[in-house]
């Protein structure tokens, strides 16, 4: 009887342990993936001199929100939806119970020319960060080689969008194969 319980406490620190290394490659991911100057817009005819000058040396300064939510149940026939047309054994069973994950900074594995700093609710949020990041919990399949997460990233107070994002793990890497807009501003 002792072992059995042990060998279930083992098995759910088991899970545990493997849920955060993956969600944290793929927060590393979506950050190193989107974290980077905004293009320079084209040389126009028109008069005036266009002042941006193009600086890809620049150090992005990146705020991101600690905690991960549920995904809202709103959200759910959509992703399911997504979901079906890349794998059909992958389903999310919303509306159960979801523990609520944090983002620890030293397990993100950075690879862009940017730093990054947890942020909390501020007036004048844009005026101390390029870009802000809101991630959803992540939905893994039973053998961790797919996953769904809602990201939210504002580059400014209307300047920003939601997007459903499907990855998939390839030779130990995480990438990016569905990308549907939830809604923008």
């Amino acid at each position: 009887m002792i072992l059995s319980l042990t060998s279930c406490e083992n098995e759910d620190n088991s899970v545990q342990h493997e849920t955060t290394v993956h969600t944290h490659e793929i927060v590393s991911t979506l950050i190193d993936k989107f974290s980077k100057p905004i293009p320079i817009p084209p040389k126009t005819t028109d008069s005036y001199d266009n002042p941006i000058t193009r600086n890809s040396t620049k150090i992005i300064s990146v705020g991101l929100k600690q905690i991960m939510q549920p995904i809202s149940l709103e959200n759910s026939a959509k992703i399911n939806d997504i979901l079906s047309e890349i794998d059909t054994t992958f389903k999310i069973k919303f509306g159960q119970k979801e523990e609520i994950l944090t983002i620890e900074l030293q397990k993100l594995q950075k690879e862009g020319n940017y730093t990054t700093r947890y942020i909390n609710e501020e007036k004048d949020i844009f005026n101390s960060i390029d870009i802000l990041y809101n991630l959803s919990t992540i939905h893994f399949n039973d053998d961790y080689s797919k996953a769904v997460v809602i990201m939210g990233m504002s580059r400014g107070k209307l300047s920003g969008f939601a997007d459903i994002i499907v990855l998939e793990r390839v030779d130990r890497k995480w990438l990016i194969i569905k990308r549907e807009n939830l809604h923008i501003s």
